[in-house]
This record gives C-alpha cells, structure tokens and sequence, in this order.
C-alpha cells in the first residue's frame, strides 16, 4: 500500500513495478521523462468526437482493453465526464474493472487550451502501486482520445506530479504512452441487442434490449446465443437454454443462419412442448432481429434431427414468428 509515501515516492516504483508485472503482460508503456514537448496538431475545443476509446483493465490487471463509446455531446466537459464516468464504473458486461476512484470528478479537473490538468484525491495514496500505474495510464489513454484534448498533468497535494529527483513529471501525451498493437486492435464496440426471453408462466417473450460489446472478430450470432443464456434480473424472466450448451458452429448463408449445438442441448432441456416452443422462438426471433438473417435451420452435433424433446418438428427452417411476443412488455437495460 501506498499510505503515507510522499509525492516523489508515488513515482519510484514505476520502473520496477513496471518490469515487473506489466511489461511482461501486454501493457507496454512509454513514459517520457524530459520536458520536450512533441510535435501536435493544433485542435479546436470545438471538435466533435463520435467516438470515444476509454481504456479499462481486465480481471488480472495485465491487460488495458479499449471500450469504444459513442459521444453524447460535443462538448469537451461532457465527454472528458462521461470518459471519466466509465473510467470509474467500468463495463461490467466485458468483465472490465474501473481503473480511477469515484472521488475523481470534473471538480477535479482543469482544462486550459487543450490540455487537462487532474487534481488527483487524497485517497489516491492509499492505491497500490499497480492500480495506481493503471489509473494515470488508463485517464491518458482516454482523455487524448478527445480530439480536442492534447496532453494531461497529474497534480497531488496542490503539486505537479514529480520523480525521484524532483523533476516534474508531464505533461503527459497520447504518444507517451503506447498499448501494444495486439490490444490496440481488440477495440470493444458497444452495439444494441434485441433478446427474447420467455415469461415464468411460458406465456409470452419478452423483447429485451441489451447493449453488448462486441470485439472485431466475435461472432455477433454466437454471442446473441450467450446473451439468451443470461435473463436480465428483476424482470421474472428465465432462460430455456441448458447450461451446459455449447455452440459448436454457427453461420449465415444466404439469409440462412445454420446453427449447430452440442446434444446437451436437446438432452439437458426441461422438456415439454409450451418450453419446447418458447427455447426455439426465444432464439429464432433473436436471431432474425438481425438484418442479415431471414431463417434458422437447427442442428444438432452437425445433423438434422425430426425433433426436438419429442414435441416439435425440429429439421425446418424456422422463420420469425412474433405471435408469441407480449406486445405490452418491452425491457430496455
């Protein structure tokens, strides 16, 4: 713990600490010690940025992951705020933890021509000295991904950040601190999902939409099948889907979307022919929702199969059918 060490002190155990446990993971940081201040683009506080990379830390704290959100204003308070809101809050869907203490608020921050001056809070001390190394990463990482913002000073008890020797550490720039190209390219973009969950009494689905991130590379149709799995709370709906499902391919040709499941599939199911019909048309009309799907054709460990649990004819291609969703009921989490 960091309780009781002096502004100088915060700085010491960079180096080692970072050599130690984030070096050798994917964080790979840059830190600039001289006071030269590097070649920037003139940028105007006017500037709307759609998109902003707000940097948070995985359950190991070896690895920054960038979470794309989408602007709410073009305000450069506004979004130097909401960066700093998920910076604090984290994205609890991702299983990204927050990076800065909620202390750390906009009556905390000072911008001047570009550049943002950050008071950090008395309880930033108490912060382990990785956590603490997170924190000042993450808060540059995001804020220069504001346009209009170019560099970031860290300030403690009234005083510029400084090391070892007393020198004044910053300001900081986006260049200063780099995140390997691995990482950089797994950038997170937040997408809205309409789900069908079926209702305790197996009466109607419930539409529910649920904002998702989603990596370049992930399948937007196995993670609609993922999301099924998980009922949002409060809501007295349930999931049909067996625990113990697993996805073994899944595809869309033309129109088409080809989904294979495991046998637990079929053979952990509750059974009946009311949850037969709720399980299917739960993910069916998921999947339809999306622009690209017309039809699902259901397999199971690679085959057709005549039927499901015993009641529904199971080797169709089955086509959205809204005559089972409430249309009194609409989730939005």
């Amino acid at each position: 713990m960091m309780s009781g060490i002096e502004n100088e002190d915060i700085i010491q155990w960079t180096e080692g600490e970072l050599m130690r446990r984030v070096l050798v993971a994917v964080i790979l940081l840059v830190l600039i010690f001289t006071s030269c201040k590097p070649e920037i683009e003139e940028v105007t506080i006017e500037s709307k940025d759609e998109v902003l990379l707000v940097y948070l830390v995985n359950g190991e704290k070896d690895e920054l992951v960038a979470y794309e959100v989408e602007a709410d204003s073009n305000s450069i308070t506004n979004q130097i705020e909401q960066i700093l809101d998920v910076l604090s809050t984290g994205a609890v869907s991702e299983k990204l933890l927050p990076t800065i203490p909620k202390e750390l608020t906009m009556e905390q921050i000072e911008i001047q021509d570009g550049n943002i001056i950050i008071h950090m809070p008395d309880g930033i001390k108490n912060m382990e000295q990785i956590d603490f190394l997170l924190c000042r990463t993450s808060l540059i990482r995001s804020l220069t991904s504001i346009e209009a913002v170019a560099s970031i000073e860290f300030y403690i008890d009234g005083l510029p950040l400084k090391d070892s020797n007393g020198k004044v550490y910053g300001p900081f720039y986006k260049s200063d601190v780099i995140v390997n190209m691995e990482s950089e390219n797994e950038v997170v973009k937040t997408i809205d999902l309409n789900l069908y969950f079926p209702d305790q009494k197996g009466e109607f689905l419930i539409p529910v939409t649920r904002a998702v991130g989603i990596k370049p590379n992930e399948s937007i149709e196995e993670r609609i099948i993922k999301e099924l799995m998980i009922p949002p709370q409060g809501y007295n709906l349930t999931s049909l889907i067996p625990e113990e499902t697993v996805v073994k391919s899944i595809y869309v040709d033309q129109g088409i979307c080809y989904i294979d499941f495991n046998e637990a599939f079929r053979t952990e199911h509750i059974g009946g022919s009311t949850s037969e019909v709720m399980s299917i048309y739960a993910i069916v009309n998921s999947l339809t929702d999306l622009p690209n799907i017309n039809k699902v054709q259901f397999l199971i460990e690679g085959k057709k199969s005549e039927s499901f649990t015993g009641h529904m004819q199971f080797d169709i291609l089955f086509e959205q059918s809204l005559d089972l969703v409430s249309k009194e009921n609409k989730i939005k989490e």
